[in-house]
């Protein structure tokens, strides 16, 4: 869904631990509020690591300002009326150097490959350096998630800051180019605004756009080199992304449901119960990444 105004968005016993984490991941980092969650992800199998595994990555929304010293004003309270979760670490703010470590081995302990890093506007960038050097540290890979919900250009806008991103040795890379997913606003700005800059490597970035908004065309559009899968309660939607030919690089989503709070605003209905057929259908399909939508998106997810 759209993303609001910046705040200034019975299994195995080797199982359990991963799985829990997941759900826990996609419900605010460690805060299953409901016991009955636990049959939405029963028996579900364990990703494989190694070659040509799925890689399964965290879509984080470093939005969160520091307004922890103001309780039922932080956006991820459910006291504010802005949410109907809370985060198990509290109200925080999204550059605060030990909650981004301590969320960074949340996913680690998960078992994740790496983290991709919503980035909105320019006023971002300090707090996604900073997720990007724990991230590194704990040997997490990332990709940057260039969302243009504030800017049409936010692509040359902030340029030469992603061209140093994508020179990181841990970021994500399809055959030797960096990946650029794209959260595309077309409702807000028309057609999507392309890089057009090359990494400094030279390469052109692996452009990623959003599937809801190219399902309709029959060819990738110029510029495009594949789209990823954001959320839906139609699974056949899903399962239809997984096997389109338009594009081979897939990038799956894995979710438990979608339910906002927003009080002037309802992208969609309700839904819930999703989580153990998303994670069945990844790996099934085993797509080059799986997105799990969304890590801390307290008023969406």
């Amino acid at each position: 869904g759209a993303a609001p105004m910046p705040r200034l968005r019975r299994a195995a016993p080797a199982l359990p631990r991963l799985l829990c984490l997941l759900v826990a991941a996609l419900v605010g980092e460690g805060l299953a509020s409901n016991g009955a969650l636990a049959s939405e992800y029963d028996a579900v199998p364990r990703p494989e690591a190694g070659a040509g595994a799925t890689a399964y990555v965290a879509h984080l929304m470093p939005w969160f300002g520091n307004s922890t010293s103001d309780p039922g004003n932080h956006w991820c309270d459910p006291s504010s009326g802005a949410s109907y979760y809370e985060s198990a670490l509290g109200t925080y703010s999204s550059d605060d150097p030990t909650t981004i470590r301590k969320q960074l081995l949340l996913m680690k302990a998960a078992g994740l490959d790496g983290v991709w890093i919503d980035l909105q506007t320019p006023l971002w960038l300090p707090v996604v350096q900073a997720i990007v050097e724990v991230a590194a540290e704990l040997e997490l890979r990332f990709a940057v998630v260039l969302d243009n919900y504030l800017h049409a250009d936010l692509a040359s806008l902030i340029g030469e800051e992603l061209r140093e991103l994508m020179a990181e040795e841990h970021y994500y890379r399809i055959s030797g180019r960096p990946i650029l997913p794209m959260f595309e606003h077309v409702s807000r700005w028309g057609d999507t605004q392309l890089p057009m800059w090359t990494a400094r490597d030279g390469s052109r970035p692996f452009v990623i756009g959003s599937f809801m908004v190219h399902s309709r065309d029959e060819q990738l559009p110029a510029g495009f080199d594949s789209l990823f899968f954001w959320h839906s309660p139609d699974l056949k939607w899903l399962e239809q992304y997984y096997e389109s030919t338009m594009f081979e690089v897939k990038v799956g989503s894995v979710f438990r449901g979608w339910r906002e709070s927003y009080r002037q605003q309802m992208h969609s209905p309700p839904y819930l119960g999703y989580l153990g057929a998303t994670l069945l259908l990844a790996r099934g399909h085993r797509p080059h990444f799986a997105q799990l939508v969304s890590w801390n998106d307290y008023g969406e997810g």
